[in-house]
């Protein structure tokens, strides 16, 4: 091997590794993305759907920006699947700091749907305003890339619509991780 090529090999290896582990530690971290509700809006609400929003603090702890390309959510009030989200719309996380995120939800209120008895049981509660027994759930993943490394970030909120209306009383700054 010529002198040319070894130093070309060590330039090579001096590049690649520490940049491999930067990347690495940069994917480790987003292991422990946090997030939290800071608002909640309920926009509609009918016997044919009801139309709200979350908006969601998200804190990227890499080292890298993250893309987000999307997400696939399910949302169940009291246990019982009453929708899906899924959206293609791009919103950037910058690095080591944190990025709002507005996830609306249209949920359709059909025969199927009211012919549950939990469901009937979610009415009743709102109309006896009995907000600590009606839980909402979110859970799915966002779609996201890290260097052009498609990395799906799960996500999973569990809250009663008590604790919804009081975060948009006092919105809360403890994160979810």
């Amino acid at each position: 091997m010529t002198r040319g090529w070894q130093i070309f090999l060590i330039a090579a290896t001096a590049i690649i590794i520490p940049g491999g582990i930067w990347a690495g530690m940069g994917i480790a971290a987003l292991t422990k993305i946090c997030y939290n509700v800071i608002k909640y809006e309920i926009t509609k609400f009918n016997f044919t759907n009801m139309e709200l929003s979350f908006t969601l603090k998200v804190k990227n702890p890499s080292n890298i920006k993250v893309i987000i390309e999307g997400y696939n959510i399910n949302i169940e009030l009291n246990g019982v699947n009453v929708g899906q989200i899924v959206s293609k719309s791009k919103k950037t996380l910058k690095s080591e700091q944190h990025s709002t995120v507005v996830i609306p939800v249209n949920i359709k209120i059909d025969k199927k749907t009211l012919g549950n008895s939990k469901i009937r049981e979610v009415f009743d509660y709102f109309i006896a305003k009995q907000y600590e027994k009606i839980f909402v759930s979110l859970s799915g993943h966002f779609n996201g890339r890290l260097l052009k490394i498609p990395i799906p970030v799960k996500i999973d909120l569990k809250y009663t619509l008590a604790e919804i209306i009081n975060i948009m009383d006092s919105p809360n700054e403890s994160e979810k991780c």
